[in-house]
């Protein structure tokens, strides 16, 4: 999810569209619904890229704190307490609504928690620029039309989180193969390496030399294949005149389209 969420903002023409001026995800404020493994991981990924995650929204709190949240912190804590009642270090609590700080005042919004969080109910209130769907459906049909008609872009659920089918996939290969990525490579990395240093001159080295371990050529692997589809969509989409979701459905029927066809599957 964060890869998809890095690159949107990182193109211009789609924050251009959306109002904002700055390039990337420095200074940025979010709004996470759901604090699980999605909404955990993409918010540690862009604190550390100088984002601020100002609100948590969990099914019996949500809190909000100006200065963004220590992502870390306040992990420990739900894992200790199973829930953010009492959490001392927010500058508001709420118990009895916790969905009403959807409508916190932010640059994104992360619905990552159940479906149909956002809907003609509460999408007039929203306060964002776009709307990252970390969810499985947490956008309704008439809550994207209102939102679309009030500019907010909705960068739906079947790219935005579509990193955890990815790594599926590639659970799915080390399995036919019976081998993990990188051990074939592994060794002969670490050897190029050193070798390219010792032909600069240097025979001493302040750090280990090693080759890429399976997890970083997981990350390298997703990270890849992510920003390629965001660019790949954002481009159909502006060319076709469509809105995110409809690009990244008529893109993913093309694809299998074109597969059939290179099978000789297709008239």
């Amino acid at each position: 999810m964060y890869y998809a969420i890095r690159e949107c903002l990182n193109i211009e023409s789609f924050t251009e569209k959306i109002g904002d001026p700055v390039l990337g995800i420095s200074g940025k404020t979010f709004v996470v619904q759901g604090f699980g493994n999605v909404g955990y991981w993409a918010t540690k990924f862009l604190a550390q890229d100088g984002g601020k995650i100002t609100t948590i929204i969990e099914r019996d709190a949500a809190m909000y704190k100006a200065d963004g949240f220590d992502i870390e912190h306040a992990k420990a804590y739900l894992n200790e307490h199973g829930s953010f009642i009492g959490y001392p270090d927010a500058d508001e609590i709420e118990v009895k609504n916790p969905l009403s700080f959807l409508e916190k005042e932010c640059d994104y919004l992360i619905p990552a928690a159940v479906e149909k969080s956002i809907h003609m109910g509460n999408a007039d209130r929203l306060k964002c620029k776009a709307v990252f769907e970390g969810a499985n459906g947490p956008t309704t049909f008439a809550g994207e039309e209102i939102l679309n008609a009030k500019g907010i872009i909705v960068a739906p659920d079947l790219m935005v989180n579509g990193g955890g089918v990815t790594c599926s996939y590639f659970e799915w290969l080390k399995n036919i193969d019976h081998v993990s990525p990188g051990k074939m490579t592994k060794k002969f990395d670490e050897k190029s390496q050193i070798k390219l240093l010792n032909l600069m001159g240097y025979t001493q080295f302040d750090a280990d030399i090693k080759g890429a371990d399976e997890i970083d050529i997981v990350y390298s692997a997703l990270d890849e294949i992510m920003t390629q589809a965001v660019k790949d969509i954002w481009t159909y989409a502006v060319n076709k005149n469509l809105n995110f979701r409809d690009a990244c459905l008529v893109n993913a029927i093309n694809k299998v389209y074109q597969h059939y066809k290179e099978c000789g599957l297709t008239l």
